[in-house]
């Protein structure tokens, strides 16, 4: 017979510090993982951030869009369009839109 426990969820600060985040490290040239690792990390912070632009913690939001923004640019510098386009041109519209929001 097994027991539930009880868990109370532990919750995680908005906007952990930077040097949390891996997309702070360089990523390695041509490393898949490395890449696969640093968008899905620059893409979860551009989503919690644009959540964030309608909650209380507006400034803070808008410091972590301007964290993130060098990061997408710096990633797609490693993107080549010719043999991945569609990921370009993901991170070109993920470039675009965490611009917009910082207008």
């Amino acid at each position: 017979m097994t027991t539930a426990q009880s868990r109370t969820p532990t919750r995680r600060p908005l906007f952990p510090p930077a040097h949390a985040h891996p997309t702070s490290r360089p990523v390695a040239d041509r490393d898949p993982i490395a890449l696969a690792a640093s968008l899905r990390e620059l893409a979860g912070r551009a989503h919690r951030a644009v959540r964030a632009l309608n909650g209380p913690e507006v400034t803070a939001a808008h410091r972590e869009l301007s964290a993130i923004q060098p990061g997408i640019v710096d990633l797609r510098h490693l993107v080549d369009s010719r043999t991945q386009p569609d990921l370009a041109s993901y991170l070109d519209a993920l470039r675009r839109e965490v611009e917009s929001r910082l207008v």
